[in-house]
């Protein structure tokens, strides 16, 4: 209904002012693209009508220091209007992620593949830490490396083909559900054939389904 969204962040701001009376209040905007895309643009007034809305609401905030902090995400930076991230409103301090590299995939994927499960001897005998090493290591080379297979090829308007690569389409949620994946695998493997624990070839073939649907 029109006037819905703004009466709703109206509402979010009312319980946060509330909230923050008994101590320290936190407002987490996911996607924040989605209600402060750049005003003027095709989806017209209403969107412009939720952004007001918003920037009213942390401009009242500032102007009555209170113990609340907001927090927001999105990856579309380009298309949220500039005045909402200035700074006192959501310009402050604006921390630009990247797309994981090499290590920091690595790093994610161990975060999502917990040590206290079984792991398939990786070359390492029954030392379960470096068999889960291996896995991870390896199985991201493979993805990371130059010579990795080409996802993708895209022709842009000049004429220029461009190949995609993983790191191209890399992110957090892919290489987590690559992690998880790698899990479910396993257990299909042992309950097919009795071999328990996650194989380097759980998560390279996990990886490799998830870099392909994203292709």
């Amino acid at each position: 209904f029109v006037g819905r969204t703004e009466h709703n962040i109206r509402d979010t701001f009312r319980i946060l002012r509330q909230a923050a009376k008994d101590g320290f209040a936190i407002l987490w905007l996911d996607e924040l693209d989605s209600i402060c895309r750049a005003r003027g643009h095709v989806n017209g007034f209403y969107d412009d009508a939720a952004l007001d809305a918003l920037a009213a609401e942390i401009d009242g905030i500032q102007a009555r220091p209170q113990n609340i902090l907001l927090l927001s995400a999105s990856n579309r930076r380009d298309s949220i209007d500039p005045a909402i991230l200035r700074p006192r409103r959501l310009g402050d301090k604006i921390i630009t992620v990247p797309q994981p590299n090499a290590r920091a995939a690595a790093s994610i994927i161990e975060r999502h593949l917990p040590p206290d499960i079984p792991y398939a001897s990786n070359g390492h005998g029954d030392d379960a830490a470096a068999n889960r090493r291996e896995a991870i290591d390896s199985s991201v080379a493979q993805f990371y490396a130059p010579n990795a297979p080409d996802l993708a090829a895209l022709r842009l308007a000049t004429g220029i083909v461009r190949k995609v690569k993983a790191p191209d389409l890399a992110s957090g949620a892919i290489l987590a559900r690559a992690a998880e994946a790698a899990i479910e695998h396993a257990i299909k493997r042992e309950i097919r054939t009795g071999e328990s624990g996650v194989q380097a070839a759980d998560l390279a073939l996990a990886l490799d389904e998830q870099f392909a649907a994203a292709a």
